[in-house]
């Protein structure tokens, strides 16, 4: 029965929102978390070069203000947003690289640990092969419970 409860709370919502410039979207955004029971929020394409937590607060909602992290966009393109729920989560061991965040989260009900990586890949071809070498060297450092997730620009 515990073990139902807890894992009932990963609720990610995984969203290239293709921007979060504009209050409508951010609305729509925080919209969207509440009617779904987010927990983990991963963002890509920001659009963003800055977020704070009045920027969190409207885009995700009070629960998120001091548990994310960011990545900031160049200019207006890219940017990861990566949040997690306080009455749940706790967020750590941050790292960032050119398109990823990857970070611990540990679920506060027992002590669970996962990591996550967080990915906006980059469309040019030879963004993309650093892009894989990068990935590579994430999976060399043999995470358990490791999920990756994000907006993969490949296929492209």
């Amino acid at each position: 029965m515990i073990q139902r409860m807890i894992q009932r709370h990963y609720q990610i919502l995984n969203w290239n929102v293709r921007g979060l410039n504009d209050g409508a979207r951010r609305d729509v955004v925080q919209e969207l978390i509440r009617d779904i029971g987010s927990t983990i929020v991963c963002l890509q394409e920001t659009k963003l070069s800055m977020i704070d937590q009045p920027i969190i607060a409207r885009t995700l909602g009070a629960k998120f203000v001091n548990n994310y992290t960011v990545l900031p966009a160049t200019q207006t393109r890219g940017g990861i947003l990566l949040a997690v729920s306080e009455d749940f989560f706790m967020l750590s061991n941050v790292s960032t690289s050119n398109n990823t965040i990857t970070a611990m989260i540990t679920l506060k009900a027992d002590g669970t640990e996962r990591w996550i990586t967080v990915v906006y890949e980059p469309q040019s071809d030879a963004d993309k092969f650093l892009f894989l070498q990068e990935l590579r060297a994430l999976a060399s450092q043999n995470r358990d419970r490791w999920l990756i997730l994000g907006d993969f620009n490949l296929i492209y």
